[in-house]
């Protein structure tokens, strides 16, 4: 991965943990997984139902690649999480839930919580921490 396609700290230390917690390449995937749903899960405030944040409006975010989250309501759904998962990617997952959240979509959110998942493990058979499926 060249330097500038670095993944965001809270990915790394995600990644770190799970490369800990599985130090053979040939753990199951679905142990493997699930760990990730759970560290995900943590990292998306718990559970992926909850969409709208507590107090019911979310703050502001500035950030350089954020649209309003009625820009992102006018994007197709399958757009709308692919531009969530570069942001988690890039930003860091709480800023991407935090405008997933805004949008108030529970399919958005849970779609970013599954791809982000997916986009982890891939990252652990990429750097030969678990073998390929």
């Amino acid at each position: 991965m060249a330097e500038n396609d670095r993944l965001h700290e809270s990915w790394e230390r995600v990644l770190g943990e799970q490369e800990r917690r599985f130090p053979r390449p040939e753990a199951k995937e679905s142990e493997v997984k699930e760990a990730l749903r759970q560290e995900v899960g943590k990292m998306t405030g718990g559970t992926v139902a909850r969409v709208s944040p507590p107090g019911g409006v979310a703050p502001k975010l500035p950030h350089k690649l954020e649209p309003s989250a009625q820009e992102l309501e006018h994007m197709p759904d399958d757009r709308q999480v692919k531009f969530l998962v570069m942001m988690a990617m890039q930003d860091g997952v709480d800023k991407a839930v935090e405008l997933a959240r805004r949008v108030n979509s529970a399919f958005v959110l849970d779609e970013l919580h599954d791809l982000i998942v997916d986009q982890l493990f891939n990252e652990l058979v990429k750097r030969h921490k678990l073998e390929p499926r």
